[in-house]
């Protein structure tokens, strides 16, 4: 697992992070990424040239929320429609023999698996009292739960040293 420094401000030493699952590439939006270490959560939006951060204390968080989304019955739609018509393309022009047609059905049936692999499509925010972030990075099902899995506990000990306890 790669893990990254980042220096924090007037400390010498640097804090080290460790890598949360996912990763999200767009043209004009950049690289997303999760990072986490023993307090907190650091979400980089990487761009060609800079790098912004949004910090997430774990004892701030109050809640995350995963909203379900059809992109991904829509593209799993799209793939299988394109597996079907090549099939169709390549009966009616006696094509159905050669290996270039079945590495073109092939590409686009294995993506469609792959989709299934990685489970439904969603959007993942997290919610803390002064704002409510999407995180771009998780994007799936199986990424929530790999993502819940490192997270939760982390989340669930630092709001309990938080909890004020009540005098007697």
């Amino acid at each position: 697992m790669k893990d990254k420094q980042i220096p924090k401000k007037n400390m010498e030493k640097a804090i080290k992070y460790k890598k949360l699952p996912g990763r999200s590439r767009g043209l004009v939006s950049g690289i997303h990424e999760l990072w986490y270490c023993e307090d907190h959560m650091i979400y980089v939006i990487s761009h060609n040239v800079s790098e912004d951060y949004k910090r997430f204390y774990y004892s701030d968080i109050q809640s995350f929320i995963i909203r379900k989304t059809i992109t991904g019955i829509i593209f799993n739609v799209i793939l299988i429609l394109s597996v079907l018509c090549f099939l169709y393309i390549f009966y009616i022009s006696s094509m159905l023999d050669s290996w270039i047609s079945w590495v073109v059905i092939g590409l686009f049936a294995l993506n469609f698996f792959r989709s299934l692999y990685l489970g439904y499509s969603c959007n993942f925010y997290i919610m803390t009292a002064v704002q409510l972030r999407r995180i771009k990075s998780i994007n799936r099902s199986k990424k929530v739960d790999s993502f819940l899995k490192k997270i939760m506990p982390l989340v669930t000990n630092a709001q309990k040293k938080t909890e004020i306890q009540p005098k007697v």
